[in-house]
């Protein structure tokens, strides 16, 4: 099978939706790859699987200032909609849906 080289990369594509319904956003990346970040955090969203290890839940968090934020954990269950202050790692930048976005671990309450 050939390739098609008329397609246009995935993230091009997600660009291009995310412009044409409004969905862009003033999301900016934090901190630095390995730094250490403090915030106060709003979970906006939760994804849970089913590992071998248990349930692993993603959380999609905003800050104060509008901020995007993803962290993967088993060890804490939090509701949407909920707030909590959380120091955090940052381990990589991400667009996701056109949304600039800061993948964090090591998170632990304050």
């Amino acid at each position: 099978m050939a390739h098609d080289t008329r397609m246009r990369p995935h993230e091009e594509v997600a660009k291009i939706v995310a412009e044409k319904l409004g969905t862009t956003s003033d999301s900016q990346y934090q901190g630095q790859i390995n730094s250490w970040l403090q915030k106060e955090v709003t979970v906006k969203g939760k994804k849970t699987n089913e590992t071998h290890f248990g349930d692993k839940h993603i959380y999609t968090l905003v800050d104060t200032e509008g901020n995007a934020y993803v962290w993967g954990t088993g060890a804490k269950d939090y509701a949407i909609n909920q707030t909590v202050s959380l120091k955090m790692k940052v381990k990589e930048y991400k667009e996701m849906n056109g949304v600039n976005t800061t993948v964090v671990w090591y998170c632990k309450e304050v």
